[in-house]
């Protein structure tokens, strides 16, 4: 009876919940498939040095760029919302929820393409950009979970005093990185009575972040482009 209550009892849950884990893989595959070769593949095929001559500053070469593609991203996300809504009318699921759930995917989409933007400025390659984006999503995710892990495992083993201020201060900004996984919070968001603010402190962050890897993108573009034109 309770795992027939925990699979079925909320089926519109179930339902958005598949939507949304889904949608956070489709971005995640896109940082390193798609929003990656935004300015490699104009080094690659030559004609990046020509966009330059032709007078284009940076910030109009990497928003030209890098704006289809976010754009035709957004728009993938926003065909589903129909759907979406379909998981309200099947219960278990809140329009609070599901703003909140489209609010961290957005967020997360923006610091993805970002981060494949400043990758693909920072390289001459598509595959090694995509190979960057990948390994800094990959510790992203794993490296913040896994660390917190050690070194918690440090001060409960006597390793390390768990009232130094190394100790504190580290398990403080780990919480503050892991707070900010859209991972962790589409695991808040899809339990029952959510009821926290739908842009929190992953969304700020994730856009801080997102501007943030912009800004380096636009510095280091001319030095990272200086031998194309």
């Amino acid at each position: 009876l309770y795992m027939s209550s925990e699979n079925y009892g909320a089926p519109g849950l179930r339902y958005f919940e598949w939507i949304t884990w889904l949608n956070f893989a489709f971005i995640t595959l896109a940082g390193f498939g798609f929003f990656s070769t935004v300015i490699t593949e104009e080094k690659e095929e030559l004609t990046l040095g020509l966009l330059r001559m032709a007078g284009m500053n940076p910030v109009s070469l990497l928003l030209g760029k890098m704006g289809p593609r976010l754009v035709s991203a957004v728009l993938f996300l926003s065909m589903q919302l129909p759907f979406t809504f379909l998981a309200i009318t099947l219960g278990g699921v809140t329009i609070h929820q599901v703003l909140a759930a489209y609010c961290t995917v957005l967020t997360y989409l923006l610091l993805v393409a970002n981060l494949g933007l400043l990758c693909s400025v920072v390289l001459s390659r598509s595959s090694t950009a995509s190979s960057l984006t990948f390994f800094a999503l990959l510790v992203y995710f794993l490296g913040t979970p896994l660390t917190q892990a050690f070194i918690g495992s440090l001060g409960a083993n006597g390793y390390l005093s768990a009232t130094s201020a190394f100790y504190t201060s580290t398990m403080t900004f780990l919480d503050w990185i892991y707070s900010s996984l859209p991972s962790a919070q589409i695991l808040i968001i899809m339990m029952t009575g959510f009821d926290d603010a739908i842009f929190g402190y992953q969304p700020a962050a994730n856009s801080v972040a997102a501007g943030v890897m912009f800004g380096l993108s636009w510095l280091l573009f001319n030095r990272c482009t200086r031998n194309l034109v």
